[in-house]
Order: structure tokens, then sequence, then C-alpha cells
């Protein structure tokens, strides 16, 4: 496995050069800079319109930069999307249609697997694999529309890693969970960012100061910021607003011992 190959000198997964980004004429970024390490967890936050979704389709290799250039481990996004893995914000179902667990975290070995026949022996083991990292294994074959939305948002991403990618980029992750879930998904992307690149865009500033090391503030250019600038006034700079901060009571550690004080997000 690659990952587990890589020294504690972790190489560059995304580097991101002088890029510009038009749609019809129209620029939504410019003169982006970007360099995210391997095994280290971002979080891409910015006002709507911001170009947030841009930048992560630009990093999937689903759009082309109008200047500059996107690499992925050295190489064009298309030419590696296999080392990706993509979480959407929701996934599109139909409740009616009686597919389990296992299948839909099945449908990322495609791909992967022999074309023509069924699922082989180690896309099965991998699938299972990827429920037991998310733990719900114990729910492979419980039909996907019964689940709450904390447990279809695991599933996706368990779906993601059955791939075996070393990238895994996540659109509004929290956007449906409540506070508890909040608390075990945390955990879980902080165990994923020890052996994968995690980038996750959300609007959530107080679950991006928990456990997330550096914040991707988006609006028509890129700055970075360590977690702990995140302030009030950065934060109102960035959203062009005014906004009422609330303050939680509930303490965050960052890897590496950081403590983090009282979490901040816009409302």
């Amino acid at each position: 496995n690659r990952i587990e190959d890589m020294t504690d000198q972790a190489p560059v997964a995304i580097e991101i050069t002088n890029l510009q980004f038009a749609y019809d004429g129209n620029v939504v970024l410019r003169d982006v800079n970007l360099r995210i390490n391997a095994r280290e967890m971002v979080s891409i936050v910015g006002p709507n319109g911001g170009g947030k979704t841009t930048l992560l389709k630009l990093m999937l290799g689903l759009l082309e930069p109008t200047a500059g250039e996107v690499r992925i481990f050295g190489q064009a996004p298309a030419d590696v999307r296999t080392m990706m893995g993509y979480v959407p914000q929701h996934a599109n179902f139909d409740p009616k249609f009686p597919i389990t667990v296992r299948d839909v975290v099945l449908m990322g070995r495609l791909g992967r697997c022999r074309l023509l026949g069924p699922f082989g022996r180690e896309d099965r083991a991998r699938a299972a694999e990827a429920l037991a990292t998310v733990g719900l294994e114990d729910l492979s074959n419980r039909g996907f529309a019964e689940l709450s939305g904390g447990q279809r948002q695991r599933v996706l991403i368990a779906r993601a890693l059955a791939a075996g990618p070393e990238i895994l980029l996540l659109d509004e992750p929290t956007s449906s969970l409540d506070a508890a879930v909040e608390n075990q998904f945390h955990e879980l992307l902080d165990r994923l960012s020890r052996i994968l690149t995690v980038v996750l865009v959300s609007h959530d500033i107080a679950f991006v100061s928990c456990g997330v090391g550096k914040v991707v503030c988006v609006r028509g250019t890129v700055a970075v910021h360590p977690t702990a600038e995140l302030s009030g006034e950065l934060i109102s700079d960035l959203y062009g607003r005014d906004l009422k901060l609330i303050r939680h009571d509930h303490d965050c550690q960052h890897r590496g011992g950081t403590e983090v004080g009282p979490s901040e997000h816009p409302q």
C-alpha cells in the first residue's frame, strides 16, 4: 500500500499553482496557490458563490483551469482519479429501491473490478473492510433507505474507501448531522487522516475548529490559515458581513496536543 510506505516527511498530495478559473468569461477563482501534504486534514470554507465547489471539482479533475495547474501527487487529476475518493453532500437515490448497505459500498469498486460478472472476492473483502472502518459492519444487510442521516453519510464514506483512495474529498459532510453524531464523525475523520489526505468543504466553523489543522478560505481567491487563527473578525471578513457568533462549551483538541478554545460558527 502506497500510503503505508510513506515516510514521516509526507509528500505533497495536492498542489495548485497560479490557478485561475472562469465560467463563460466570469472569473470565479484567481491567483490560487495551495499545497496540501499527504495525511493532512484540511477544511475549505467560504461564502456561497465564493468558489469552494469549483475548487473541489478542479481537484477532482472534473473542471480544467483557465490558467495555472492542479497536480495530484505530481500528476494531472484526470490521470489519477482512482487515487481520490469523493463523498457528495447528498445521496440521490430512490427510497423504494431495495438496495442494501453492502450494495452501496460495493459501488465504490466499480472501475476497479472486472467489467462483466458479479463482484469478486477481493471486491467484497474491500467493501467489508470499508464498512468496518466506519463502524457499520453489522448493518451490511440493512436497506440503505432505513438508515439515519449520519449512518448514510458513513456508508458513503465507506463507498469511497472501498476504492482504496489516497485522498478523501468530502462536500459538506455535516450538513444533516446533529451534534452527537458530529462528535462521532470527528473521531472517524481524525482516524482516516492518519492514513489518508482528508479535504472537506464545510460551512460549519464550529466543526472546522475541532481536529482540522489548516483552513483554506475561499472567496474568489484563496487564503490559508492555521485553525488557531480563526476569529470572529476573520470569519466576518471572509463571509463579507457581520455575523452572530455562538460560543460552545465543548473542548476540542488537535492531534499533537494543541488545544483549541471554545469554537465559533456563523449564524
